[in-house]
């Protein structure tokens, strides 16, 4: 282990669009893919096959090919940690991680991953502390790319693990599985389907809002944007459960960004995002949206439901916020944000 160590750099981590070198933050050692090579075959292992089951399509019949990307070897070594983060989307396609950690005597490194309120520990030196060198084993886990987790300091030995990068592969394939999904679980479906039979909900038909449960990787950093509806092969979890629930009933499924402006309460509703390459100056964020959307959903605050033109059956502004900036002026000029959901 000592010899790997000195072979290792020191791990950086990203922070927005730097990557930043800061053992105040993350302490530990990396080898880069280009600098290893082991025996380890992740492809001879039902690791891929439990990610695809349990963590990518749950209880339906959903298949999607996952194909996992081998990206570092990291050590954490005595008093090595990792404060809490998130991983760093590579492409549109990437939706999780997956950690080998390997069998290495140590104590401590405990990853904590937490969403939504819920906290799961994940101690692989206890998992791993009566393997032999006769039945070798690892410990594993995989988690959404969105989920913020933190290393805990190793009180003594080193924790050696390997990382991948877990993508959707095939893309055509994805679609047509989520579109034509049989699942099991029908638990969404039923929800709907009892909704649709009763005459006294949304009589005269209306719109279901879900903002996104899951972060993704959308690109918007041109004047234009990336439409949202790029997101569609890629959806995970719950937001994939609803998605092909609604399609096998028949139902129109959008995703649009919903941007709620704070002077006057306007809402819009667009098909891509608002880049940050803005020109011009506006007076207020509904002055700004109304030039960049040219639709408003509503303007004053509604007096009921049917009035707001959505019903909003989940929102949660913390998981899938959007940001953009434009000049406002006033007593002087300054840069104002605006900041949407996906949904």
């Amino acid at each position: 282990l000592s010899k790997l160590i000195s072979s290792c750099d020191a791990a950086p981590f990203g922070r927005g669009a730097e990557t930043v070198l800061d053992d105040a933050y993350r302490k530990a050692h990396k080898l880069d893919m280009s600098q290893f090579g082991m025996a380890f075959d992740l492809a001879s292992t039902p690791i891929l096959n439990k990610i695809s089951q349990d963590l990518v399509d749950m209880q339906v019949s959903v298949k999607r090919a996952v194909r996992a990307e081998r990206y570092k070897l990291n050590v954490y070594d005595k008093g090595g940690f990792f404060k809490p983060h998130q991983d760093t989307p590579r492409a549109e396609n990437m939706f999780g991680s997956l950690v080998i950690v390997f069998p290495t005597p140590h104590e401590g490194g405990t990853l904590i991953l937490r969403d939504e309120g819920l906290e799961w520990t994940f101690d692989a030196a206890q998992l791993l502390a009566s393997v032999t060198s006769e039945a070798p084993k690892v410990a594993y886990v995989a988690f959404y790319s969105d989920v913020e987790h933190e290393v805990m300091p190793v009180v003594s030995g080193s924790r050696v693990t390997l990382t991948y990068n877990l993508y959707f592969e095939d893309l055509d394939s994805v679609v047509a599985a989520v579109f034509t999904s049989q699942g099991k679980d029908h638990t969404i479906k039923d929800g709907f389907q009892q909704l649709l039979a009763d005459t006294t909900f949304l009589p005269n038909g209306g719109l279901l809002g879900f903002s996104l449960s899951h972060s993704y990787p959308l690109r918007y950093d041109t004047p234009v944007g990336h439409t949202v509806s790029e997101l569609l092969p890629y959806l995970k979890g719950r937001d994939a459960l609803i998605y092909s629930a609604c399609r096998e009933l028949g139902l129109k499924v959008e995703l649009k960004v919903h941007y709620t402006a704070e002077s006057n309460e306007g809402t819009y509703i667009g098909t891509r995002p608002v880049g940050n390459d803005n020109e011009g100056e506006y007076s207020d964020d509904d002055v700004f949206l109304d030039e960049a959307f040219g639709r408003r959903v509503r303007y004053d605050e509604p007096k009921t439901v049917a009035d707001a033109g959505v019903l909003w059956v989940a929102h949660r502004p913390a998981k899938n916020g959007i940001k953009s900036r434009f000049m406002i002026y006033g007593n002087q000029h300054s840069i104002a944000w605006v900041y949407g959901l996906c949904v």
